[in-house]
């Protein structure tokens, strides 16, 4: 049976199987959080578990400290439910809510796939995230 999750401040909400993250679920159900790896390493997902518990799954301690968890925060592409859950997570309405950052890459790949295009491939550093 799935748990509820309730989105704060919006009061939006959506159901998630009790197998899936929060982030799967959202965006399963029409709601955009911000994200960037969806591995627990970038910490763009992270957001305050008002109310409800779960289960924080595989993360970097660099994302989601032990005095982050102690103050209720998770990593949403990790975390799955283990209750119904009150969640506070500004949501992503329009690419307006989508900072523009510089940041350092590295050409990672380039394949010329015809005669004036080529597919550049850019490697961000793991502690970067793109929103």
């Amino acid at each position: 049976m799935p748990f509820q999750t309730t989105l704060q401040p919006s009061g939006h909400a959506f159901p998630i199987e009790q197998h899936e993250t929060i982030l799967e679920a959202a965006l399963k159900h029409g709601y955009v959080l911000p994200y960037s790896c969806r591995d627990g390493v970038c910490g763009a997902c992270k957001g305050r578990v008002l109310q409800g518990q779960v289960d924080h799954g595989k993360y970097q301690s660099s994302a989601l400290t032990d005095a982050d968890k102690a103050e209720g925060m998770a990593l949403f592409c990790c975390a799955k439910p283990q209750s119904d859950l009150v969640i506070e997570c500004k949501e992503v309405n329009a690419v307006k809510d989508i900072q523009v950052k510089t940041m350092p890459c590295r050409v990672h790949g380039m394949d010329k796939v015809a005669a004036d295009v080529m597919v550049l491939k850019l490697k961000l550093p793991t502690n970067e995230r793109l929103q």
